[in-house]
């Protein structure tokens, strides 16, 4: 809720036209009077399954909606003849859902529209008669969640949209076969339509449930009879039953011979990057090639690395990034430099944008089908359960929250030869500070050649048969070029991208490292327009090795000092630091707050520290321009002190994560930050 903020609400026929499927052959007025022929409607158009307000009922919410169901299947039957074919959603209640103000993760929706033909997978390894007697209805399976109150109050509303927002989010993250999903909020006959993708999430104008019958009657047969690519499934990813490895995903690729390349997973490597509604939903898969262009030749020894994401529909895709880079290489240093780079990244197998239904998937179809969001909508502020006491109104106008703030992704797939392991997996300091030596030696070539990565986190530093590789080059681009934006995993992020402007000018400490690099100017001291530098990504490789320290324990001895706890969790709290964190970098490490044994290397991180700030100072001197003379002297200083780091004898010692309570790793996924401050603690996609 307080990384979402707000949710545009659209006019009642634009939700229609923009977000639901085509009506196909039903004609509402048609139909309206075979309701009222049937009895469903009653003269005046009221449903006769209400015969009063949710409200006025005296029965418990459970009941007093009950009806829903009885005209959804009277709709259904009387639109199937208009259509001439079966319903593909059935509507469901759910009879044990609570109603107290709190929700689990066993929660359900109120009710929901499900599939007829089920995506779901049974595990067929439990006796049929266990399955039986389990009243839940799988999440894979839900197309449309459904919340309602009886009352119309503020409360009742933040409270529903609080519920609907965790089913929508309940769908999104659990489910790798779901491009979006839809839902419903009632209070007593106040009726909302939402529908939420990578994206954004939109919610109609309110309309009356019980005098205004149209619109639901067009909800209904929009969506029950629509394809499963229109209600939100990806019918290039199906969900199936592995003897080896249980419930898994065939994902179809194209090819340019049209034949159909099918991978099986075997393993979910990352799957936080689903975690946010709106972001990228990156998921990573252990992979192995079963079937298609290379039908017959099924190796399940051979794996592979699946992504799967939604990329800002302004950006190339990762491997066309990569493939810039490696070019710029080769063009600046030659093609032997160039081959050495090669292996500092990860190797490409096979790369598209999604196609569905002959179209690539994009999030402009998939939330305006071509239409211009309408001017100067309103909003609803949504509020986190904590708030939810507060009588404010949850509606204004005012704000300007139109298509320019929606940021649209193409969905696309990228397969990698190589299966590695994040550096946050690894269990020694060694390996750890070898992968980000061999990470820092990609960065090289990355700035050598023009490039920024922006994103350098635990995330994507890679560890593969005793080497690191650098991963997720989605957001890196040539310095000093495209609009600049807070941009990065927080956790990570160098303190003035962070904030947006150049925090080290005035830094006093007393400069050595870089006396005889250059001399700068004091003639201009006028702050310069903030462009991402080579010293950023320095910087995050910084605070990567400081995680490190701070996050672990020595196995053979491993108890978390409160010192140490309160440390990691000052430096590394998943939220804007930039304040704290630059005074840190301003100071120094309190090193005797880690365990004895991993004290040698974080004085050696604490040079890395002092000179990453002498840089920044030198490279701000003349304000001008930014200087980047040191970046060279910076580099080697970095490889010095990661290797001398990863071959020193402590870093034998083997790490594990704390018996703290607090055990989070740093899981944020990159990306644009927005700039209100609440929008900006959440990094990704």
């Amino acid at each position: 809720m307080e990384d979402l903020q707000y949710s545009t609400i659209v006019p009642l026929d634009y939700f229609q036209e923009a977000f639901l499927p085509p009506l196909l052959q039903i004609d509402l007025d048609a139909l309206k009077a075979s309701l009222t022929k049937d009895g469903v409607l009653n003269q005046v158009g009221r449903w006769t399954h209400f015969p009063k307000n949710p409200a006025a009922d005296p029965q418990r919410e459970e009941p007093a909606f009950e009806l829903l169901e009885a005209i959804f299947n009277d709709v259904i039957r009387l639109a199937q003849p208009l259509v001439g074919r079966d319903p593909t959603l059935e509507f469901r209640r759910n009879p044990t859902v609570s109603t107290s103000s709190t929700r689990t993760n066993t929660s359900r929706p109120d009710a929901y529209m499900l599939l007829v033909n089920k995506k779901s997978v049974a595990d067929p390894t439990k006796s049929p008669s266990a399955a039986s007697v389990d009243p839940r209805v799988p999440w894979d399976d839900i197309a449309v969640s459904f919340e309602y109150k009886k009352q119309n109050g503020h409360h009742d509303r933040d409270y529903n949209n609080v519920k609907i927002i965790w089913s929508l989010h309940q769908v999104m993250r659990r489910d790798p076969c779901r491009r979006a999903t839809s839902g419903v909020t009632i209070e007593d006959t106040q009726t909302r339509f939402w529908f939420t993708c990578r994206s954004a999430t939109i919610v109609s104008e309110a309309f009356n449930l019980i005098e205004d019958t149209t619109p639901l009657i067009h909800f209904f047969c929009a969506l029950a009879f629509a394809e499963d690519h229109e209600q939100g499934w990806d019918p290039t990813c199906r969900r199936v039953w592995d003897e080896l490895f249980g419930i898994q995903y065939d994902i179809e690729f194209r090819d340019t011979d049209e034949k159909t390349p099918v991978y099986r997973t075997t393993r979910v490597l990352s799957d936080f990057g689903a975690e946010a509604l709106r972001g990228r939903g990156t998921r990573v898969f252990e992979a192995y090639l079963t079937g298609g262009k290379e039908e017959g030749r099924e190796d399940r020894t051979h794996r592979v690395a699946i992504k799967d994401a939604w990329r800002e529909s302004d950006r190339l895709r990762e491997d066309q990034i990569l493939r810039n880079i490696l070019q710029d290489v080769e063009e600046t240093k030659g093609p032997e430099k160039a081959k050495i780079a090669r292996k500092y990244f990860l190797t490409v197998r096979h790369a598209e944008d999604v196609q569905i239904d002959g179209m690539t998937d994009h999030t402009l179809d998939l939330l305006f089908h071509g239409h211009a969001i309408p001017p100067d909508c309103s909003y609803i502020k949504l509020k986190s359960e904590k708030e939810l006491s507060h009588t404010i109104p949850t509606s204004t106008r005012g704000t300007p929250v139109g298509a320019e703030e929606v940021r649209h992704k193409i969905h696309f797939r990228i397969v990698f030869e190589e299966v590695c392991i994040p550096v946050s997996r690894l269990n020694t300091l060694a390996a750890m500070f070898k992968t980000l030596y061999d990470a820092a030696q990609a960065l090289k070539f990355m700035h050598d050649a023009g490039w920024v990565h922006r994103d350098v986190s635990v995330g994507n530093v890679l560890h593969l048969n005793g080497e690191g590789k650098l991963a997720d080059l989605e957001y890196a681009r040539k310095k000093d070029t495209g609009h600049e934006v807070c941009t990065g995993t927080v956790d990570f992020m160098a303190c003035e991208v962070e904030v947006q402007e150049y925090l080290f000018s005035d830094w006093d400490e007393p400069p050595t490292t870089f006396d005889m690099v250059m001399a700068p100017s004091q003639a201009d001291t006028q702050n310069p327009t903030f462009h991402f530098n080579p010293l950023h990504d320095l910087e995050s490789l910084l605070w990567i090795a400081v995680w490190i320290l701070f996050y672990h324990t020595d196995k053979d001895n491993p108890e978390y000092s409160p010192r140490q706890r309160a440390i990691f969790n000052k430096l590394f709290p998943g939220t804007i630091t930039s304040q704290t964190r630059a005074s840190v970098l301003r100071s120094k490490l309190d090193i005797t707050a880690l365990p004895q044994r991993f004290q040698p290397v974080c004085r050696a991180v604490e040079g890395m520290r002092k000179e990453l700030v002498r840089a920044h100072h030198y490279a701000q001197k003349n304000f001008a321009s930014i200087d980047l003379t040191p970046l060279a002297t910076l580099q080697e200083y970095y490889f010095d002190i990661l290797r001398a780091a990863y071959l020193v004898r402590p870093n034998e010692v083997h790490l594990s994560p704390p018996s703290a309570p607090n055990k989070r790793r740093a899981t944020q996924e990159s990306g644009e930050l927005d700039d209100t401050p609440s929008k900006r603690s959440k990094a990704k996609q």
